[in-house]
C-alpha cells in the first residue's frame, strides 16, 4: 500500500463518515473513485479524503449528496467556504435542525393526542425529499401508524 493511499477504515476515521456511507457515496453518486489493490480493497488518495470531508460538511449543512457529489473540487471548496462563512461551525446547521425538530414535535404531539388527521396533514407538508427511497419507506411506516390511529382502540385490542 502506497504511503499516499489509505484504506477505508483510515478514511472513515479521518472523515467521520462510516465505511458504509463512503461505499454508498462511491457506488450510488460517484463521489470518489478509489484505486483498488490486487485483492480489490479500496485505496483513497489525500485528495479523495479531502473531497469526502467537504462532502460531509456540505451534507451536514443541508445540501443533498446527489447535488454535490459530482461537483469539481473548486466548487466544493467554494460552497464549503460559503457555508463556513455564514455562521460559526457549531451553529452552522441550526436552521435545518430547528425545522426538523419543529416538524417532529408536531408529529409527536399529534400522536400523543391520537390525532390521526393532524398527523396526516403535518406529514403532507413535511420538509423532505420525496424522491429518496429512505424517505419513501419511512413515509410508508408513518402512514401505517396514521391508519392504526384511525382504528378505534377497542377494535385494536380484540
Amino acid at each position: 500500500m502506497a504511503a499516499s493511499h489509505h484504506a477505508i477504515k483510515a478514511v472513515s476515521r479521518r472523515t467521520g463518515l462510516s465505511a458504509h456511507v463512503i461505499r454508498i457515496w462511491e457506488k450510488r453518486y460517484g463521489a470518489v473513485e478509489p484505486e483498488r489493490t490486487g485483492t480489490n480493497r479500496r485505496l483513497y488518495s489525500e485528495d479523495q479524503i479531502q473531497r469526502l470531508g467537504l462532502l460531509r460538511d456540505l451534507t451536514h449543512a443541508g445540501h443533498s449528496i446527489g447535488h454535490v457529489a459530482k461537483l469539481p473540487p473548486a466548487k466544493l471548496r467554494e460552497l464549503a467556504a460559503a457555508v463556513a462563512g455564514t455562521k460559526d461551525p457549531a451553529t452552522r446547521s441550526l436552521p435545518v435542525l430547528a425545522a426538523k425538530k419543529s416538524f417532529l414535535g408536531e408529529c409527536v404531539a399529534a400522536v400523543t393526542r391520537l390525532a390521526a388527521t393532524t398527523l396526516e396533514n403535518t406529514l403532507q407538508h413535511a420538509p423532505i425529499d420525496r424522491k429518496s427511497p429512505r424517505t419513501n419507506s419511512s413515509h410508508r411506516c408513518i402512514s401505517y401508524a396514521v391508519i392504526s390511529l384511525k382504528i378505534p382502540s377497542q377494535s385494536r385490542s380484540q
